[in-house]
């Protein structure tokens, strides 16, 4: 992964496109080996160590600073992330399908040397009690069995259930295979007085003929409330029977059609990680940015401007950055400090460049003064179904140059010309929507300048 890297100049990429070759490269460059084999933390981190700085900084050696934490990144979408892959989780989720094959695959002569070697297979994976392992067992046996039960206990087994075909396969005792408990948890006495407690279904009970007959094997004679206990099962059971025919089956609970997928599981996992919370209104406001069609380098900057992470001088001297306080002061007006409801709603030259734009849209102007109100406000501007996919463009081409120009004026010693910051939000986004739409739509540049809502909504 680092001499792959070190051939790419990430300086000379935006954030959409290291994005883009993380998923598509850095990601996928271990796969092989998690396939099979559970990864150290150590190799973990300098994986994801090795990710995080090339996101942030461009390079394998570059270190900037990390604006939002690696497991809110790993995030879907959705969910108010970058649908980066969480290296850790994915690699327990390619462990869990050999887990999945183990148990539904007995027919596999790979599986004949596994049950030979460390018994059924099914009951050292799906079992309620937990099954230890042995010192001499292999180190590989030993990461399959326990994969994942330190990040979330018993996870595996709460998303298999049974489906009883011959009873042949299933243990009558210790799995879920009749209602959502095991009989080991219903019936504790009788389950310590049966003397083989890995018996199967088939083992304990029989209905070749029109009734059950059953079949015990207990280590001392049941007592009288015992004998009560097993009255009670056997009425739980009636009506139940076995399909002679038809082998016994496993389901997997996250898929509809109850086949195991690394996609299913993964996602599994990631929605039982532990992650910061996003405030409802950020999420309803970050799952609606994404449905706009934009480059990726603009969709990741608004993303970070709603979630609040972007780079201004009050968060950089939060983070001990700028330590002296007469920095911290907005570079457009010099007056208030340069936080991000300032610096994009507040001051008083962009409010005034907010102004222009609904002017130009032809809608009255209402400064809310927070990012995800204001996202959201402008959004619904926008009425026409057609227009869903650009709904918010001229938002943030408005955000993105009023970024860019801060950013010149600090960097490149540029002045604050704001009539011309208009023009470059019109030529900008006119821009990112003709690219789209190609020959799909006959609006023209002066179109966009008199109604561009009409151009929005012809689409």
């Amino acid at each position: 992964m680092s001499k792959r890297l070190s051939s790419w100049c990430g300086r000379h990429l935006s954030y959409g496109g290291r994005i883009t070759l993380i998923n598509s490269v850095l990601a996928s460059l271990p796969l092989y080996f998690f396939s099979f084999f559970k990864a150290p933390v150590c190799v973990l981190k300098q994986l994801v160590r090795i990710q995080r700085n090339f996101l942030w900084g461009g390079g394998l050696e570059d270190k900037k600073l990390c604006w939002v934490k690696w497991e809110q990144i790993c995030m879907p979408r959705d969910q108010g992330g970058l649908g980066v892959k969480n290296l850790e989780l994915f690699n327990l989720a390619l462990l869990s399908k050999w887990k999945w094959r183990c148990v539904n695959e007995s027919d596999a002569v790979w599986t004949d040397v596994l049950r030979f070697r460390y018994g059924h297979l099914p009951s050292k994976f799906l079992n309620e009690e937990l099954y230890s392992c042995g010192a001499k067992d292999s180190i590989w046996w030993r990461d399959l069995v326990n994969v994942g039960d330190s990040f979330l206990p018993g996870w595996f087994k709460s998303n298999v259930s049974c489906i009883v075909g011959n009873g042949k396969n299933i243990n009558f005792w210790k799995n879920k295979w009749f209602g959502n408990n095991s009989f080991s948890e219903l019936f504790p006495t009788l389950f310590s007085k049966d003397a083989c407690s890995e018996a199967m279904i088939a083992d304990r009970l029989n209905n070749s003929t029109d009734e059950i007959t059953w079949s015990w094997d207990w280590r001392v004679p049941l007592s009288l409330q015992e004998e009560q206990e097993l009255f009670s099962l056997k009425e739980l059971l009636r009506g139940f029977s076995l399909k002679p025919d038809c082998c016994d089956k496993w389901r997997w609970m996250s898929e509809s059609d109850g086949l195991f997928t690394v996609k299913s599981c993964y996602k599994m996992l990631l929605q039982d990680d532990n992650c910061d919370a996003i405030s409802a209104e950020s999420l309803v406001a970050i799952r609606k940015l994404w449905k706009n069609d934009l480059p990726s380098k603009v969709g990741v900057f608004g993303w970070r401007l709603l979630l609040e992470k972007l780079p201004t001088r009050v968060a950089l001297a939060h983070r001990g950055i700028i330590l002296s306080g007469g920095d911290l002061k907005c570079v457009l007006c010099s007056s208030m400090l340069e936080d991000l409801s300032h610096l994009f709603f507040n001051c008083i030259h962009v409010s005034n460049i907010w102004k222009k734009i609904y002017a130009w849209l032809g809608l009255p102007y209402n400064n809310q003064g927070i990012g995800h109100i204001h996202f959201m406000q402008f959004g619904a501007a926008v009425k026409a179904q057609k227009g869903m996919k650009f709904r918010h463009l001229i938002w943030l081409a408005t955000t993105w140059c009023i970024w860019r120009m801060r950013n010149n004026i600090i960097f490149r010693g540029e002045g604050a010309d704001f009539q011309r910051l208009f023009d470059h939000i019109r030529n900008i986004s006119w821009y990112w929507f003709s690219g789209r739409v190609g020959r799909l739509d006959k609006s023209t540049f002066f179109d966009w300048c008199n109604n561009p809502l009409k151009c929005l909504s012809s689409f």
